[in-house]
């Protein structure tokens, strides 16, 4: 007895349940199970199924099949079919979590397996590291050898393989992203070095906003000055693109010190944003907090210092995060930490961003920055020391 499972529309969607026929012969129920040693659900498709046990052929005009290769030709014909309907993974992303790649992207629909690819090239040789079960979103962690990795992820449908869409690369423990000195001087705009998705170092050019101006920098010549409550500098867009583990480096100099006012702020204020600001502790003063926030004010996570910084002289703020773990340090000193700052700035990376300024609720700093470095991973407290010893700025190197 031969039933057939009707072909919807897309030969690679399952049928509904009222397109299934119900059968109580253990032989029928034998056949269908073993369509999956072919590689395909017994529910995809349209598969004729014999009570002995062998997938039947479809009418091929011209040609006479020997009835035992009509399985294996219809059902490698199924596949080609269903290969045609199935699109390649989608919305690759990596990011590096505590020297850890966590990779991210859009399931293939119909799909049975998805495969993880390596490499130490962009042109490869890919190899095979993980084979995920299918699904909508999918994710998978790498804890790859220190160095630079590029990762491929292709869909599965039996023996086909579709894909990939695209390709991801990832520096592990992490680089240094973004550098703008902020010692140009003069003019309107001041020049910085931003690295490509592809890992090349790229020059930009990044706008001073009305009352953004230069004054006395901290070595030689001038650094960026915030004359007004609204001046700021456009960062360049996708800072926090593919973003988990960060450090950010920077010299200030504040005038004075008002609480709510902006070093650093990219989103939407109250809404998702990630910034660091001089908060107001509760027996008085303006200390320094780091905050993201995804929803609003009301799901936001923090960390705050103790004590103020210093009034009339430059000093160097470094806020990381690694993991969960945010710190702030000030002066190469470790002046604050907390476990709680679970949020991935990844998620921020459509968020425009500015130095110096957030919004009417965070004016801007009142002083002047110089040498702002964004680095894709956490620095050690010792690394981080030995940036705020530099006796210069001319290099986008740690100890340069």
């Amino acid at each position: 007895m031969n039933f057939t499972v009707a072909r919807p529309k897309n030969p690679c969607v399952r049928p509904s349940s009222s397109e299934i026929p119900m059968t109580s012969d253990p032989g029928e129920k034998a056949a269908t199970n073993r369509a999956s040693d072919f590689g395909l659900p017994a529910t995809h498709g349209s598969i004729e199924v014999a009570a002995e046990g062998t997938i039947g052929m479809r009418e091929s005009p011209g040609r006479d099949l020997d009835p035992h290769e009509g399985g294996a030709v219809d059902a490698a014909l199924h596949r080609e079919e269903c290969a045609a309907f199935l699109a390649p993974p989608g919305e690759l992303s990596a990011v590096c979590v505590d020297r850890r790649t966590v990779l991210s992207w859009r399931g293939s629909e119909g799909a049975s397996s998805h495969v993880v690819k390596r490499a130490c090239s962009p042109r490869g040789p890919f190899i095979m590291i993980a084979r995920v079960k299918p699904g909508r979103r999918l994710s998978y962690s790498d804890s790859p050898p220190n160095g630079t990795w590029f990762y491929q992820v292709t869909a599965m449908l039996g023996d086909l393989e579709i894909g990939p869409l695209g390709t991801v690369r990832v520096a592990v423990p992490g680089e240094l992203r973004c550098w703008i000195p902020l010692s140009d001087g003069c003019g309107a705009t001041a020049e910085g070095l931003q690295l490509s998705g592809e890992g090349v170092r790229t020059p930009f050019v990044a706008i001073l906003m009305p009352g953004a101006g230069w004054a006395e920098g901290r070595l030689s010549g001038k650094a960026l000055s915030f004359e007004t409550a609204t001046a700021s500098l456009q960062l360049p867009s996708g800072l926090l693109m593919n973003l988990g583990d960060f450090t950010i480096s920077m010299w200030t100099r504040a005038r004075s010190l008002r609480a709510g006012n902006c070093l650093l702020h990219i989103g939407n204020d109250g809404g998702s944003y990630l910034r660091i600001v001089q908060g107001q502790r509760d027996a008085g003063g303006a200390c320094l907090q780091f905050a993201m926030a995804e929803a609003g004010t009301g799901d936001e996570q923090a960390v705050e210092a103790s004590h103020p910084m210093t009034v009339g002289r430059w000093a160097h703020v470094g806020v990381t995060l690694k993991a969960s773990t945010g710190k702030i340090f000030l002066d190469g000193r470790l002046v604050a930490q907390s476990p709680c700052v679970s949020f991935l700035p990844a998620r921020l990376a459509h968020h425009d961003g500015r130095l110096g300024w957030g919004s009417d609720a965070h004016p801007a700093f009142d002083g002047q920055i110089q040498d702002f470095r964004l680095f894709t991973k956490a620095l050690t407290n010792s690394e981080i020391a030995l940036l705020a010893r530099r006796k210069t700025s001319a290099s986008p190197e740690i100890d340069g």
